[in-house]
């Protein structure tokens, strides 16, 4: 072999040396560069999303319910002798304790009496502190709607909810937290205390 063809051959190895080295180099990037999506993606794919902590109110499917008192036991009704005006009755024997509840729209609710067919209604649409409910034919407004508030103490108040007037933005209560049969049903300040939470039974 010539010297001009050693020379010649050494060139070549270098050259493919060379090739070989950015090759790899560029291989080497190429992993890096498509393989850290990758590892980050199954890094955050474990990870939970944000999510809002809010709670909106859980809707009530349609239907016949008696609502209980938390802190009385007694359901309520209304005295059919007193101006249709809402009192605390028992619940087994009562037959104005029953209640058709209807949807109508979002989380807005009438409660109609099973007894009568007339709706839980503030009278005057009131919006003060003390006026007493008493049913009235429906014929809708916001002093016949109410929504639906879960309780916040899921201890002591499971499954219970506030009955609060759309308009007035105050609860049905028990008056002065009386535990006694025909006990004045009022609206009042919406505070979270047994005797303004109801449960549908």
């Amino acid at each position: 072999m010539t010297e001009n063809q050693m020379l010649t051959a050494i060139l070549r190895r270098r050259g493919l040396a060379r090739f070989g080295i950015a090759v790899a180099a560029a291989l080497a990037l190429t992993v890096a560069l498509t393989g850290a999506p990758a590892n980050a993606a199954s890094r955050t794919a474990g990870v939970p999303k944000a999510f809002s902590t809010s709670l909106s109110t859980p809707v009530l499917p349609n239907g016949t319910y008696r609502w209980q008192n938390a802190h009385s036991g007694l359901c309520l009704g209304y005295a059919w002798n007193a101006r249709g005006a809402t009192r605390q009755w028992t619940c087994a024997t009562d037959n104005t304790a029953y209640w058709d509840l209807v949807n109508t729209g979002g989380d807005t609710y009438e409660l109609i009496n099973e007894n009568n067919g007339q709706c839980l209604t503030i009278p005057g649409s009131s919006t003060a502190d003390g006026a007493a409910p008493f049913v009235y034919t429906c014929g809708g407004g916001g002093a016949q709607f109410f929504t639906l508030v879960p309780a916040t103490d899921t201890t002591d108040f499971p499954g219970a909810y506030q009955i609060e007037n759309t308009n007035s933005s105050k609860c049905v209560d028990v008056g002065g937290e009386q535990t006694n049969v025909g006990a004045w049903v009022v609206q009042y300040d919406c505070i979270q205390r047994g005797d303004e939470m109801w449960r549908p039974i």
